[in-house]
């Protein structure tokens, strides 16, 4: 199982969210709080295609638990470089929400 950012998606999908939220985001693109790198801006079969890849990568037998981007394994995120977020590879807390989770569900899982 991946994590999949396909990039920020012209798809008229906006058209579903209330007033209140669409206000929020107006206000927070204005106060610069939703800045956008330019790379993540893409058209619908380009955001399809990290999704795609990560379906049929060859390279990704095998794996899980990665966060894709770009139809690559995104880096650790930067100021200057989008990617993955530093807490979201911290093994303590991926630890902390799997123990979490099981007590939610109730249920116990094998870690593969």
């Amino acid at each position: 199982m991946f994590g999949v950012h396909p990039g920020l998606i012209n798809a008229n999908l906006h058209r579903h969210l209330t007033k209140e939220i669409l206000a929020k985001l107006s206000a927070a693109a204005a106060t610069g709080g939703a800045q956008v790198a330019p790379q993540m801006r893409k058209t619908i079969p380009q955001g399809a295609a990290t999704s795609v890849w990560a379906a049929t990568a060859p390279e990704l037998d095998g794996k899980g638990g990665l966060y894709l981007q770009d139809c690559g394994i995104a880096p650790p995120a930067t100021p200057e470089v989008t990617g993955v977020k530093l807490y979201a590879l911290d093994p303590a807390a991926a630890a902390q929400l799997w123990e979490i989770s099981e007590r939610m569900v109730g249920e116990k899982f094998a870690l593969s």
